[in-house]
């Protein structure tokens, strides 16, 4: 298994490939649409609100079928990995938690965000001041998420670790 997971260009690249695609959607909806809602209004406004409305009545439906035994899997699969990441100081084991979990708590805490929106007939503006929070919210995540492991990988590999990356090329 590979072990210098932080060394890799790849770990590096798809963290923010996946990162990026992560930031582009709220609840489903692209974000264009919902900057296109806020600046403009009018026709954008319905079309975001229509498209809003349907996706949070699906997740939330979703939600209430499979969010407990989903919910316990995930978090058996966190502590599996975290376990392996501290017990065997797997690199590999790391990186993939500095992705999952950052990741799963933004899931944890939109879907309960969403279900708080989907109980109530929530007006137009409560429903774009939510997807507005969310987006800035998923950015702020995913920003600090690439710092704390290149914090960590610093610590890990020392000051000199991205010329190894990139001497690895």
């Amino acid at each position: 298994m590979l072990q210098e997971t932080f060394l890799s260009f790849w770990y590096w690249a798809l963290s923010a490939i996946l990162w990026a695609g992560v930031c582009n959607w709220t609840y489903g909806v692209p974000n264009e649409l919902v900057t296109r809602a806020n600046r403009r209004g009018g026709e954008d406004a319905e079309l975001f609100h229509l498209f809003a409305k349907r996706n949070i009545n699906m997740i939330s439906r979703a939600i209430d079928r499979g969010a407990v035994p989903w919910g316990a899997m995930v978090a058996f699969v966190l502590a599996l990995l975290g376990t392996f990441a501290w017990r065997n100081n797997s690199e590999a084991a790391q990186g993939a938690l500095f992705i999952l979990v950052p990741l799963v708590a933004l899931g944890a805490v939109a879907g309960w965000r969403l279900e708080r929106i989907a109980k109530r007939d929530a007006p137009p503006a409560d429903v774009l001041k939510l997807f507005l929070s969310e987006r800035f919210r998923t950015a702020i995540v995913a920003g600090l998420a690439m710092v704390a492991a290149y914090a960590f990988t610093t610590l890990k590999h020392g000051p000199g670790w991205s010329e190894a990356l990139f001497r690895g090329l």
